[in-house]
């Protein structure tokens, strides 16, 4: 029987080969880039273009619209260095292949982020008297695991724009959507992952064993004092020196230093940042603040003391018809998109389609008026103003001011709507002009 400290030996060839240097371990962080760029940048837009809702929701993130915004600005940034990073160690690459370097040893040594493939390939340290057929085996499957998962990175983001050009396009749905943008990458993600658990695995094997890696630290022990003496001899002594051998303590405190200041450092800020976000949180449901369009519908409230007496004759319906007839003040009837109602009453001339000439700022010509005294309004100021309060719609509004509830959709559109309707295809009502002309009556 072989003793077992005959069964470890030094690597006989140097690893990495020769001007492969730059590439030595370098695609793993590529592919850390790439997963972080594609989680940034293709997950939320996946979310918000590949989620089917109704024509009036404002998608997955709701109010928070620069979500998507932030994340593809990042993603498209980390995804750009990562991009840039893998054509230049891929032009190294094909460097190594000019000089002579075949393309799996190529590739073995971009995809060395263990820094034992050399080992594995000579049988050397903890892979003396591993079988030729598993460390073959091991290098098989590291390179598919490189494969594998760099694949799913550059797959996501290029099935994702593909799919988007095709759905433009009208060529693939949904279904191809998904299976672009996530099932293809996913597959090659599992494929990766299992060869590299498998690779892990058969690795493992060789570390495991306690005998082995005695023996194969001695070795090693060997190999640094020959190369401490080849050193020696190549440099002279007059040289940098690179410190005396064995000074442990140095290495073993920095360690504990660092991991002390890591725990001073993250505890207390973690547990600052969670009370503050529960604080917070409790704070805001005590007391809430409603952002938006919500904050208007609670100021609301306040003025619905003022409400004036309810008409029983006011229907619903008539009262959607006076409000779509208000939007349609101005506007021809025969120019309304398709899939609005015509109005009943129909107003052609515009609230102050004469009042260029009146105020000095045309733009706020009706909010500068409210705010203004009446004596100190000029002629033709006063005039316009009694233009507009004598303007017909006005009677609109006394229809709507007795209504209990308003059916703005049915007098509004043409009932049913579509499948493919969406959000964009309903133009938001703009209520500034009806509201200071209402003002000024």
């Amino acid at each position: 029987m072989v003793p077992v400290s005959d069964q470890t030996q030094a690597p006989s060839v140097a690893w990495p080969p020769p001007g492969l240097e730059p590439l030595h371990g370098k695609l793993e962080p590529i592919v850390t880039l790439l997963g972080l760029g594609d989680l940034l940048l293709v997950l939320p837009l996946l979310a918000a273009v590949g989620t089917p809702g109704p024509f009036w929701s404002t998608g997955p993130f709701g109010g928070a619209w620069w979500m998507p915004l932030f994340t593809t600005f990042v993603g498209v940034v980390i995804l750009t260095l990562a991009m840039v990073s893998l054509t230049q160690l891929l032009r190294f690459a094909a460097t190594g292949a000019a000089r002579g370097h075949g393309w799996r040893g190529i590739l073995l040594v971009a995809s060395d982020d263990s820094r034992d493939t050399g080992f594995v390939l000579q049988g050397a340290r903890a892979f003396s008297g591993v079988a030729s057929t598993r460390r073959d085996r091991i290098l098989v499957l590291r390179l598919v695991a490189a494969g594998g998962i760099l694949a799913a990175g550059i797959l996501m983001p290029a099935g994702f724009a593909v799919s988007v050009v095709l759905g433009r396009w009208g060529v693939a749905g949904l279904g191809l959507f998904w299976t672009l943008s996530l099932g293809l990458p996913i597959t090659c993600l599992l494929v990766g992952l299992s060869a590299r658990l498998g690779e892990r695995l058969l690795s493992s094997i060789a570390y495991r064993d306690q005998a082995r890696r005695q023996a194969a630290e001695a070795q090693i022990s060997t190999e640094v004092g020959e190369w401490n003496r080849q050193l020696g001899k190549a440099r002279p002594s007059t040289g940098m020196r690179l410190g005396n051998v064995g000074r442990t303590g140095m290495f073993k405190a920095g360690a504990w230093g660092v991991s002390i200041i890591a725990l001073a450092v993250i505890v207390p800020v973690t547990f600052l940042s969670i009370a503050g976000f529960v604080g917070s949180l409790l704070a805001q449901l005590g007391t809430p603040v409603p952002p938006g369009d919500r904050a208007r519908m609670a100021a609301v409230e306040v003025l619905r003391r003022q409400r004036l007496p309810f008409d029983p004759a006011a229907s619903p319906d008539s009262a959607g018809a006076a409000l779509h007839a208000l939007y349609t003040v101005g506007i021809p009837v025969d120019s309304l998109q398709s899939g609005f109602r015509r109005p009943i009453r129909v107003y052609a001339k515009w609230w102050h389609a004469d009042s260029t000439q009146v105020f000095e700022n045309p733009r706020t010509q009706e909010a500068e008026s409210l705010f203004v005294l009446v004596e100190r309004l000029s002629g033709p100021q006063r005039a316009y103003l009694a233009r507009v309060a004598a303007h017909p719609a006005h009677a609109e509004f006394a229809r709507l001011s007795g209504a209990r509830s308003v059916d703005m959709i049915s007098q509004r559109w043409t009932l049913p709507f579509s499948d493919s309707l969406t959000l964009l295809d309903l133009p938001l009502p703009r209520l500034s002009e009806r509201r200071n002309a209402r003002c000024g009556k």
